[in-house]
């Protein structure tokens, strides 16, 4: 029994493979090819293209399917549908955060790093009270100058250097 190629689509017309499809052994002319196959062979495609079956021939549809591409609003998408083509500005790598959640960011950070210092002064100003020690005025402008931090989210914990030795 011979057999020859068909061209096979799904059920939107799209090009799978070709498949093998029997001559019929009643009728040597006739050839039993399954069911959405085609014995015209679908055109030459190139990357991200795919053929697609449209009446009595095939034309060459855009095939994203799968690909992840960044807006300039720096929103994530997914195409997931033959005819869908990334934007000409479409970004293939995720941009980052903007500037200001960088900054954000950092802020909280500060914070964290304030509320952290401002925790371990603790132990000090309790000693000097437990003590009747007065709070030396360095230590006292150190946590100033924390809680401006953590309330703000601006300034450096370096001033000063480091903080105050303990009484």
């Amino acid at each position: 029994m011979n057999m020859k190629n068909y061209y096979q689509t799904d059920i939107n017309g799209l090009y799978i493979g070709p498949v093998p499809a029997r001559q019929d052994p009643e009728d040597e002319d006739n050839w039993l090819n399954p069911f959405g196959s085609f014995p015209d062979a679908p055109p030459e495609h190139g990357e991200n293209q795919i053929p697609q079956r449209v009446g009595d021939s095939w034309v060459i549809k855009p095939d994203w399917r799968g690909h992840v591409y960044w807006t300039d609003d720096r929103s994530k998408h997914l195409i997931t549908d033959v005819g869908i083509e990334p934007p000409a500005d479409a970004l293939d790598a995720d941009p980052g955060p903007t500037e200001a959640e960088i900054q954000a960011k950092a802020a909280e950070e500060l914070k964290a790093e304030a509320q952290a210092w401002l925790t371990k002064s603790d132990v000090t100003v309790g000693r000097c009270y437990e003590d009747g020690i007065p709070v030396p005025p360095e230590w006292k402008a150190f946590r100033t100058h924390l809680r401006t931090i953590r309330a703000t989210g601006q300034g450096t914990i370096g001033l000063p250097p480091a903080p105050p030795t303990a009484p």
